[in-house]
């Protein structure tokens, strides 16, 4: 039983519910409950129980939301740069991980109104299938340069770049019901059972969990022997933002969120984005070469061992010098092209 005098329920990540727990949710929404749920199809880091994915089918059907199963969201316009292990100041583009600004945070809500940037991470999407009867008000989306793929597929971050093709549509990341909802448990016989909302219930769906990780909100750092906190995004905000919402307290939300710190060199994210793809087709190009070459040598020597031959004849002998002659060629143009990825910017 969930007491409908709980001002806000708060449900992060629930794994496997059992129905009497849905239930308890479903009758706490029917009585004109307050909730923000955040869900997830691929916790990056699992819980205890080793599950990456949490869902409410059941609930989420009564509402009229879905959450796409076992497909997370990659947006070519809104990817995140991230730090790269081959070389120093190098960047790649992460297409899973987004930093969500302007057009895609909704700026007429009070609870996104005021808020800059959002980073997701592996998130979701939201489907609305909702009646005439539920308003549905998204909060977060993505570009129209999105599509949706296995979390698998992230493994590759080089080959999802290099054979990216969008949905062509925008996707929801987070959205905000209201309305008097219908039980998803219409089987119910007992008497305090509520078929239908007797008041108007608030709900927020948050298609990521991965947000709320402090590596994506905050930055620690020692000042003069103690700690402390910079906010790196509006990630905690939008917790804060959300609650206070749905507690019908909006005083202060202004304070929380202040508009436009970040002012991104949108001129040389573009630059970057455009040397990256540029780099991952020459590098493929090369790769491809010392492959050949590799292969072609092995050719060889295994053509000396089918045949019985000790020694290689000279013109063995020269074409595999000429092949490793070509191959260190070839690995020189590739430490070239890695190293001249940054000349434009």
């Amino acid at each position: 039983e969930i007491n409908n005098k709980i001002d806000v329920l708060v449900i992060l990540h629930p794994e496997n519910l059992s129905l009497d727990t849905q239930y308890a949710i479903d009758q706490y929404v029917l009585s004109g409950g307050k909730v923000l749920i955040f869900v997830d199809p691929f916790l990056e880091i699992p819980s205890n129980q080793g599950i990456a994915q949490s869902n409410l089918d059941k609930l989420f059907g009564a509402w009229g939301i879905e959450l796409v199963k076992d497909k997370v969201l990659l947006d070519r316009e809104n990817a995140l740069q991230v730090g790269n292990s081959q070389g120093y100041g190098r960047t790649s583009t992460k297409l899973n991980w987004l930093a969500l600004s302007d057009n895609y945070i909704n700026a007429s809500d009070l609870i996104t109104g005021d808020l800059n940037k959002i980073y997701a991470i592996s998130a979701g999407a939201i489907k609305d299938n909702t009646d005439d009867n539920i308003d549905f008000i998204s909060l977060l989306n993505t570009s129209v340069q999105t599509r949706l793929a296995s979390f698998y597929e992230t493994y590759n971050s080089s080959g999802l770049l290099r054979n990216f093709i969008s949905d062509d549509t925008e996707y929801n990341i987070a959205a905000r019901l209201s309305g008097k909802f219908t039980t998803a448990f219409p089987d119910k016989k007992n008497a305090s059972h509520l078929t239908s909302g007797v008041e108007e219930a608030h709900i927020v769906v948050v298609a990521d969990v991965d947000m709320l990780r402090d590596r994506f909100w905050a930055r620690k750092q020692n000042f003069f022997g103690q700690e402390i906190i910079m906010q790196i995004s509006d990630n905690f905000s939008l917790v804060s933002n959300a609650i206070d919402k749905l507690q019908g307290n909006t005083d202060l939300i202004s304070l929380r969120s202040r508009k436009k710190v970040d002012y991104p060199f949108t001129v040389v994210d573009q630059l970057r984005k455009q040397a990256e793809a540029r780099f991952l087709e020459e590098e493929e190009k090369l790769k491809s070469t010392l492959a050949a070459t590799e292969q072609k040598i092995l050719s060889l020597q295994q053509n000396q061992q089918d045949s019985n031959q000790l020694v290689l004849d000279k013109q063995q002998a020269a074409a595999i010098n000429d092949y490793k002659l070509q191959m260190v060629k070839t690995r020189k143009q590739l430490r070239k092209v890695q190293h001249s990825l940054n000349t434009d910017i």
